[in-house]
């Protein structure tokens, strides 16, 4: 028993030795001419200073400090090269901050939470800010650094007083929600050295928007803040980023009652349309080729998705919390479902591809986390319309087939009437045989040409057509099959 108290005592005393070891890195220096204790860190690697600890709890200053605040050049007879992270976050009272030429480095929310912060003087030699830098911070203008390469997540963020910055060509890139919700931001000049802008970097920069009210940059949408609720995103978009129509996140974004996705767009970021409630239906055009997650998050009102041929992967969460949302239809091309990504939905049918299996897409809904053991998985055809007359049909080796070869499912509406002509192609495919019971009971068309290339027409392909007259056939067809002409006027 008294060997186990003395393992105990030896351990506890090693923490706090340990914990005491920690707290002496950090000490305290009074600027004289200020009056002001600043707490610092030697880095002894290069027998340099950096203000602050690091620590949230502990700024580099009290936070009751008031006014104009001047960051020493030396502490300790110490250059000072670094602010820590956290090093001024939520000091309220401060209005303005001169850093001195040799800080080479601002660690992520330095600035943020300074509510009274309206300047912020930095100089050349800094070449790194952190995240977050100066969020939710009263900043008027600020011009960046030349040798800084990254604007980085959330910088700016909430910056509502913030009218101008400036961006160098040294900038590569410019991450996720970097000025979100700064809405007195003019549009700035981004340089061509910028090769990167993550998701809703500009996402509630309302004096960014055009006259129609869409956020626009290099061709990618960054927001909404127009008057219309039933709108088409405009001709030319490429990406619909994270976050741009997403109506919870106080980005100014209006409910919309409808949207509609132009075939231009390839990519939709995450939470692009999130908390959008009143949308009920919503078509993914095949130009895309991804959908990010949690992109429908608790569109509540949603209640069928027609993703088109085309997209590729639907990413984790995409439609979670959508609880009316009770029909799918999910191409061939989709490869991939993220998890959860019907998670809280009233998913029920969903519909596949002709040229798809339903255990294929079955097993791709299932791998999400979903139970499929109450949903109906449904087959369907595309159709095309030609002089029209619009054509079920599907592939099959290469070649299409008119009609889908359903018992008593005709191709064409059988209210068609008069003369029809077989196209000789249908999505871009070569028409070469026509399936049972394509024309089944189309009692008002008197007369059928079918095209050369044709080679075969199934059982009671015509049958009942009780107007039909004529039928002309290639001589391509080798094989007509059972009941082809039975009950019609022939």
């Amino acid at each position: 028993m008294k060997t186990k108290m003395s393992m105990i005592v030896k351990a506890m005393a090693a923490l706090f030795a340990f914990a005491f070891a920690g707290a002496a890195m950090a000490e305290t220096w009074i600027d004289t001419d200020t009056g002001i204790e600043w707490s610092y860190k030697v880095i002894e690697s290069s027998s340099t200073v950096q203000v602050g600890t690091g620590d949230r709890n502990t700024p580099a200053i009290t936070n009751v400090t008031a006014g104009a605040i001047a960051v020493p050049a030396t502490i300790a007879g110490m250059p000072v090269s670094k602010i820590a992270k956290y090093a001024f976050q939520n000091c309220t009272n401060i209005t303005s901050v001169t850093v001195p030429a040799g800080v080479t480095s601002i660690d992520l929310c330095a600035f943020c939470d300074c509510s009274a912060l309206t300047s912020v003087t930095i100089p050349d030699s800094v070449t790194s800010l952190g995240d977050t830098l100066f969020r939710y911070s009263a900043l008027v203008n600020f011009d960046i650094p030349a040798g800084v390469t990254k604007i980085g997540e959330q910088m700016f963020y909430g910056c509502t007083s913030l009218e101008s910055v400036t961006i160098p060509d040294s900038v590569t890139r410019i991450d996720r929600l970097a000025f979100a919700k700064c809405t007195k931001l003019e549009k700035t000049d981004i340089p061509d050295s910028v090769a990167k802008i993550g998701s809703g970097a500009f996402a509630g920069c309302s004096k960014w928007a055009d006259e129609n009210g869409w956020i626009i940059v290099r061709d990618v949408l960054y927001g909404y803040v127009g008057e219309a609720r039933d709108v088409a995103t405009p001709e030319g978009v490429v990406e619909i980023s994270g976050d741009a129509l997403y109506a919870m996140g106080g980005y100014g974004v209006p409910q919309l009652n409808s949207i509609t996705i132009p075939n231009t767009v390839t990519n939709v970021g995450s939470n692009a349309f999130g908390g959008q409630s009143y949308i009920t239906s919503i078509v993914i055009p095949s130009s895309v080729k991804s959908i990010g997650g949690s992109v429908f998050w608790y569109c509540t009102a949603l209640e069928r998705v027609d993703i088109s041929e085309g997209v590729s992967s639907i990413g984790s969460s995409t439609f979670g919390g959508c609880s009316k949302l009770a029909t799918v239809s999910i191409p061939s091309s989709l490869a991939s479902i993220g998890a959860d990504a019907f998670k809280g939905t009233a998913l029920a049918t969903v519909y596949y591809s002709s040229s798809d299996t339903e255990e294929r897409v079955k097993g791709l809904v299932s791998a999400s986390g979903y139970d499929v053991s109450g949903v109906e998985f449904i087959r369907t055809y595309p159709t095309e319309t030609v002089d029209g007359v619009t054509w079920t049909y599907h592939v099959v080796g290469g070649a299409a087939q008119i009609g889908s070869g359903g018992s008593r499912s005709p191709a064409i509406a059988t209210d068609t009437t008069g003369a029809i002509e077989v196209p000789a192609t249908l999505g871009g495919y070569p028409v070469t045989s026509i399936a049972r019971y394509a024309f089944y009971n189309c009692t008002n068309i008197t007369s059928v040409v079918v095209q050369d290339g044709v080679t075969s027409i199934d059982t009671c392909a015509f049958c009942d057509c009780s107007a039909l007259e004529s039928v002309t056939l290639p001589d391509s067809v080798t094989s007509l099959g059972e009941s082809v002409f039975r009950d019609t006027a022939i």
